[in-house]
């Protein structure tokens, strides 16, 4: 696959969403998110093997799998964050609503910001709470400069931060604990409006009360977004996914509902790896 060019990456609209006993079903059965026989490689050493996996509307499904197993590089390949690392060889196809996200036409800043990105350890800029969520926006040309601070607002709302820290917006984002710092950093996804929220190891580096805040963010955020998580944690895996995909030396073991997966495994691999016999 090559680097894009200049155009934008123009999203399908979404399916029509059906409500029924409080639970969110899509009516389409076309996944958001697509990986079609994708391998990757970091020059010889090949990280992920012929895999294909969906993700659908506003489900939460997590990657699980033994440290080394191509987890983290197949989560960075749907929002094209391998190419940043150089000598990376990626074959197969990584859909997006349908479209190549791979495809010489589409741009690849357009692409992080539909499939924003939250990453193991907090990374916040070295600027304030309120320019951390603003700058996204900003240089994008997403809002204009008064309608920042709402943009801000809701993007702290949405990331459960907004009643800690209105009083301090121009405190430094290095002023918060470790689990509010997370919560700035998918803020900051937030405002940028992705469709798409790709954590690796979100709550490796926090406590557990840290841990659960950010647990129950989720449960949130999957009313509006579609969410892949990667995770050691097979509690985590357990609690907050809806479907799970069990990797192990690069390929896909098993995928399917979460409670599948972790209380009726059709293969004897993922049985002694979330019983936590091996891994």
């Amino acid at each position: 696959m090559v680097a894009a060019h200049d155009a934008p990456l123009v999203p399908r609209p979404r399916p029509e969403i059906e409500r029924s006993e409080g639970r969110m079903e899509p009516v389409a059965a076309t996944p958001v998110l697509e990986a079609k026989g994708v391998s990757i490689a970091y020059g010889e050493k090949v990280a992920v093997r012929e895999v294909s996996l969906q993700f659908l509307e506003n489900r939460i499904t997590a990657i699980i799998g033994p440290s080394g197993c191509g987890k983290s590089t197949l989560l960075r390949a749907f929002n094209r964050m391998n190419e940043l690392i150089g000598d990376v060889h990626t074959t197969g196809n990584f859909l997006y609503r349908g479209e190549d996200i791979y495809s010489r036409d589409v741009d690849p800043v357009q692409v992080r910001r539909r499939i924003g990105m939250v990453f193991q350890k907090p990374n916040p800029f070295p600027r304030s709470i309120f320019q951390n969520v603003a700058w996204g926006p900003a240089i994008n040309g997403l809002a204009l400069k008064s309608e920042l601070p709402a943009r801000v607002e809701e993007a702290l709302r949405m990331a459960a931060l907004w009643d800690e820290v209105k009083d301090r917006l121009d405190d430094s984002g290095f002023s918060l604990s470790g689990g509010q710092q997370q919560r700035l950093c998918i803020a900051r996804t937030l405002a940028m409006e992705p469709d798409v929220i790709l954590l690796d190891e979100p709550a490796s580096a926090l406590d557990p009360v840290s841990t659960a805040a950010i647990e129950d963010l989720l449960f949130e955020l999957k009313k509006r977004y579609t969410i892949v998580i990667v995770t050691h944690n097979m509690q985590q895996a357990a609690r907050v996914s809806d479907f799970t995909a069990f990797l192990e030396s690069g390929k896909l073991v098993e995928f399917g509902e979460t409670d599948q997966v972790f209380t009726r495994p059709r293969q004897k691999r993922t049985e002694d790896y979330v019983t936590g016999r091996f891994g």
